[in-house]
């Protein structure tokens, strides 16, 4: 089973050697897994919301097992082993979500909140560090990280490492609970769940009780929340070789989120691999160095982006492109 989560390029395989798919034999069973582990995190996230913690974990256990690459589920099973005081076990949870997807930015807010909590205020700066840098400027864990790195690197920085020692909590590192405990992404509802289909929507008939602040706090939420399901299916759909779909959904994923940096490194890679357009996979992979300075990738892609300017490859040649660059 193979998912599109890193780029393990290869410049000594023909030009490149992405390893993009499994065999397409393997892929039906894998979507099959796949969507049955979303149902056992969807009835893991009731359990945690009924305050069932030890139900939950079971359930997320049971996800992971089917699909052990399912970051989401590592993120939520983190929460749970924190509600059932496993901290050290939390944060092997939340660890194992980011070797998953290294930009699950949930996991860098509840690993900061984790550190905080145990009174490691250098450690959670890094953590907060790294959730500040992702997700839309407007949403509302970017602005508490942002919030949180000031805080942490105020005007007595130093106080608020040194009093780790004495367990003391210095004014940097004020008390994160309440709403601010976790970072989760709730499971997508189904359209029209909870309300039948004869009756007409009440959304306009019900004030919904929130500032206009808080409802864009929320649309921002959302926006990325969708982004993040694009390019989910657009891993879908490469996985599947379907890539005019795929890139039809990573383009979608950075409309709505253009700070989204892997959706623009896939992006990259299939307008080089597939589409043979070497201006937009510049494009793409230019910003997905930009927003990601540390990339592990960074010498690799960039000595492709200078081979891609000394010798790009016509445009007439489209057609052979896939079997060109070694794509299934």
């Amino acid at each position: 089973m193979a998912r599109v989560l890193g780029f393990g390029i290869s410049l000594g395989f023909g030009l490149l050697g992405f390893g993009l798919l499994a065999s397409a034999q393997t892929e039906p069973a894998v979507t099959g897994l796949a969507r049955q582990a979303r149902l056992y995190r969807q009835h893991g996230y009731a359990a945690q919301q009924a305050g069932d913690p030890e139900e939950a974990v079971a359930k997320y256990q049971k996800a992971i097992l089917l699909d052990p690459a399912y970051a989401t589920a590592y993120n939520d099973l983190g929460v749970s082993y924190e509600a059932l005081g496993h901290l050290e076990r939390a944060k092997q949870a939340y660890l194992q979500c980011l070797e998953a997807n290294p930009w699950y930015a949930s996991a860098y807010a509840n690993l900061a909140m984790l550190s905080e909590r145990q009174g490691n205020f250098a450690e959670a700066l890094v953590y907060w560090q790294r959730r500040a840098g992702l997700g839309n400027p407007g949403d509302l864990w970017t602005q508490r990280a942002q919030e949180r790195v000031a805080l942490l690197t105020g005007k007595r920085p130093t106080e608020a490492v040194t009093t780790l020692s004495k367990g003391a909590r210095p004014e940097a590192a004020a008390r994160v609970e309440g709403s601010w405990q976790h970072e989760q992404t709730p499971p997508a509802r189904s359209p029209g769940a909870g309300r039948s289909r004869a009756s007409p929507p009440t959304t306009l008939a019900s004030p919904p009780g929130k500032s206009h602040p808080e409802l864009e706090i929320e649309v921002g939420r959302l926006t990325n929340d969708l982004a993040q399901a694009y390019y989910d299916l657009g891993v879908a759909y490469t996985e599947l070789r379907a890539y005019s779909k795929a890139i039809d959904a990573y383009e979608k994923s950075v409309a709505l989120n253009p700070a989204y940096p892997q959706a623009h490194a896939h992006l990259g890679l299939l307008y080089k691999q597939v589409r043979n357009d070497p201006d937009k996979a510049s494009r793409h992979l230019q910003t997905y160095l930009r927003l990601n300075p540390r990339a592990a990738d960074r010498e690799e892609l960039e000595a492709l982006l200078a081979l891609m300017q000394r010798d790009p490859l016509p445009r007439s040649s489209t057609g052979s492109s896939a079997a060109t660059w070694g794509i299934p």
